[in-house]
C-alpha cells in the first residue's frame, strides 16, 4: 500500500446505512501487524493454512495481509458454507487455525474440533477483535488416501474454493508470484487511467462500496483494486438490496454487486 495515503480513509465497515467501523490506511497496517503477530504467537510459520470464514469486514483484510507477511496459504470460506465444503475444505488444506464470526453454525464447530483445529473467533465490536476458543484434545482424523497436494514451490499463498454445486468444488492456487503479478496488473491498470485513480493527493476519488464476499475472489479483488489505488471502500455485510441503495446515496459511492 503507497505510503502517501496514510491518513485516508481506507475501509468502513456498514450494516445498511449504519456506518459501524472505520480504519485509515494506517489503522490497516496496525491491525495487520497485531494479526501477525497474534498468528505467530499460535505458531504459524510459513506454509501454514489460515482458513478465514467470517463476514465482510475489514478485519478480514487484515487478516489476509498478516497471512501474505508470514507466507501462510490464506483460505477464505463463506461463512454460511454447507457442511459437505467445510469437510471437503478441511481434509484438503488441513488449516492449522480457523477464524470464525461469533456465532458460527455450531455444527460446523463441531467439525472442527474433530480436526483438531486451532479456533479463534473474530467480532469487529470488541477489543481485542480475536479470541482464541477453546478446542478439544482429539487428534485429526484423515482417510489415509487424503494427501496433501504438491504444489508449485510451496509458496501458495491464496486457495479459492468453488460452492461445490456441480458436486464437487473446485480449488483455484495462487502462488506468491501469481498473486505479486495480478496486484502489478492493478496498480499498472490504475496508473493506465488516471480518471480511475488519483495522481495527486488534492484530487477527488470516488469511493466504492463492495457487497460481494470477500471469500469469493470478485470481492477480494475489488478490495484490493480499492486499496491499491488509495480509495476509500465501504463493506458491506449481507443486508437487502434497497438498504445498499439508501447507502450508495447517503454517502455517493459507486455499489458494487
Amino acid at each position: 500500500l503507497q505510503q502517501n495515503y496514510s491518513s485516508r480513509t481506507a475501509l468502513t465497515l456498514s450494516r445498511g446505512a449504519e456506518e459501524r467501523l472505520r480504519w485509515t490506511y494506517d489503522e490497516l497496517q496496525q491491525e495487520r501487524c497485531r494479526a501477525a503477530v497474534v498468528l505467530q504467537q499460535l505458531g504459524l510459520s510459513s506454509g501454514d493454512a489460515v482458513l478465514v470464514s467470517v463476514q465482510n469486514c475489514p478485519h478480514f483484510i487484515a487478516l489476509f495481509m498478516a497471512a501474505l507477511q508470514l507466507s501462510c496459504c490464506f483460505v477464505p470460506l463463506h461463512p454460511e458454507v454447507t457442511e459437505h465444503l467445510l469437510e471437503t475444505v478441511l481434509q484438503s488444506v488441513r488449516p492449522k487455525l480457523v477464524i470464525v464470526d461469533a456465532g458460527y453454525s455450531l455444527c460446523n464447530l463441531q467439525k472442527l474440533h474433530l480436526h483438531h483445529c486451532l479456533v479463534m473467533e473474530l467480532s469487529p465490536d470488541r477489543e481485542p477483535w480475536l479470541k482464541l476458543l477453546p478446542q478439544c484434545s482429539r487428534k485429526p482424523v484423515y482417510p489415509a488416501s487424503c494427501q496433501v497436494p504438491a504444489l508449485p514451490n510451496n509458496e501458495v499463498v491464496l486457495q479459492l474454493f468453488s460452492s461445490g454445486s456441480t458436486g464437487t468444488p473446485k480449488v483455484i492456487c495462487y502462488t506468491r508470484n501469481s498473486l505479486n503479478v495480478f496486484l502489478h496488473w492493478q496498480a499498472q491498470l490504475f496508473a493506465a487511467f488516471p480518471d480511475l485513480c488519483e495522481s495527486g493527493t488534492q484530487e477527488k476519488v470516488s469511493d466504492r462500496i463492495n457487497a460481494l464476499p470477500l471469500a469469493h475472489f470478485g470481492g477480494l479483488s475489488f478490495c484490493l483494486q480499492s486499496l491499491i489505488a488509495g480509495r476509500s471502500l465501504h463493506l458491506s455485510v449481507q443486508v437487502c438490496a434497497d438498504e445498499l441503495l439508501l447507502l450508495s446515496q447517503r454517502t455517493g459511492c459507486q455499489l458494487l454487486l
